[in-house]
């Protein structure tokens, strides 16, 4: 709890420092101009979403939603109740510009479905032109992969998430540490490397629920992750990326790595995702033996931009999950998965997602089909 207290007590310092005498900034420039695959700062801000003037200090971005649930059975990947109700789970976004080229970021997540509050980022970042990028000290997301990039409500066009990102990776989590992002463009022809790099504190172990909780809560040897993405040319990206780590058992160390790979075709209106991981557990034979996990997906997504009161636009998504959580052990985590979503934008920044999602067992068959439906806002 000490870092959710931290990350509260930073947000109010920033947003009372700023507010104080300030009238708020009028929108200005539309991320729909950018051509990225990625977005540059993806988890608040949509396409459409406007960025903070220039000359504001004060960057502010929120969102809650409303998720409903209903599936055949509790035995699913993502451990969804049999039918749940949500409420507006809210979360906001506050980066303050300290000095030139220093600035503190503070993003509060409430947690819904565990019932807790998480401190998603507090940070101090640092811009670097020599680099192209920046240098973070602080609460960050681990950069492993792009799923990062499209796990909020905002970002991502269906409800529920790849499985390989909820049971093996372990969700787009933060941890404490030092974080290095540089890029460099070439301009004669839209080519462009980007490189991001992580020494954090390590996972207590391979599960979801082995996610560090607190600054002070980590094993005695640091984590190293990274990701080397490419541009080949506008709207099209590739990237690799790698985790290793330690963890702490009672016969001794445990250590576990991923390497994965991702492509992202496309741009706002239409876009292709794909992405693989996979990766060795060792650990002693009391704690289960060693083991691999490997997983992958696939994710078409279109949107069909209108100009009526009420429907700004329609989007359609598709996406194919496969999973295999531990080699050793067979169970309905040994699933394939088909999510089909239809989404309605009544408004920017507004929209109702509805999605029916397919699971089928390799080894283990159980009626576990489900229907989620959200409703998201966000600024």
């Amino acid at each position: 709890m000490l870092h959710v207290a931290l990350g509260i007590a930073v947000a109010w310092a920033i947003a009372s420092s700023a507010w104080a005498g300030e009238d708020p900034p009028a929108d200005s420039t539309s991320q729909s101009d950018r051509e990225e695959p990625v977005p540059v700062n993806p988890y608040f801000q949509l396409e459409d979403l406007p960025a903070a003037p220039a000359e504001s200090p004060l960057e502010v971005h929120g969102r809650f939603d409303v998720t409903v649930g209903f599936f055949e059975s509790r035995s699913n990947v993502d451990g969804f109740d049999r039918d749940f109700i949500d409420v507006l789970n809210p979360a906001i976004y506050l980066s303050y510009s300290l000095v030139p080229r220093l600035r503190a970021v503070v993003e509060i997540e409430y947690e819904g479905q565990d019932g807790e509050i998480d401190v998603d980022q507090m940070l101090l970042e640092l811009d670097v032109p020599e680099i192209g990028g920046s240098v973070d000290f602080g609460v960050n997301y681990v950069p492993f992969g792009v799923e990062r990039f499209y796990y909020s409500s905002t970002t991502n066009p269906l409800v529920d998430r790849p499985s390989p990102f909820r049971r093996i990776f372990p969700g787009s989590y933060s941890d404490f540490g030092v974080f290095v992002d540089a890029a460099h463009e070439f301009e004669e022809d839209g080519f462009r490397i980007r490189a991001e790099a992580a020494l954090t504190r390590a996972l207590h172990g391979p599960d979801r629920d082995d996610r560090p909780d607190s600054i002070v809560d980590g094993t005695d040897e640091p984590q190293g992750t990274a990701r080397l993405g490419f541009r080949l040319v506008p709207g099209l990206e590739v990237g690799v990326s790698a985790l290793r780590g330690s963890f702490d058992e009672r016969e001794g160390k445990g250590r576990l790595a991923l390497l994965g790979g991702d492509v992202v075709i496309g741009d706002a209106l239409r876009r292709v995702r794909v992405e693989y991981l996979e990766g060795p557990v060792e650990q002693s034979a009391a704690a289960g033996g060693d083991f691999r996990r490997k997983g992958w997906y696939v994710e078409g997504y279109h949107r069909f931009p209108f100009d009526r009161p009420w429907l700004r636009a329609i989007e359609a998504v598709v996406r194919f999950d496969w999973l295999d959580e531990n080699s050793e052990v067979r169970d309905f985590r040994d699933v394939r998965r088909t999510a089909v979503g239809l989404n309605w934008v009544p408004q920017e920044h507004m929209r109702l997602k509805l999605e029916y999602l397919f699971a089928d067992e390799r080894f283990e068959e159980i009626r576990n089909d489900g229907f989620l439906a959200q409703f998201e806002v966000h600024f």
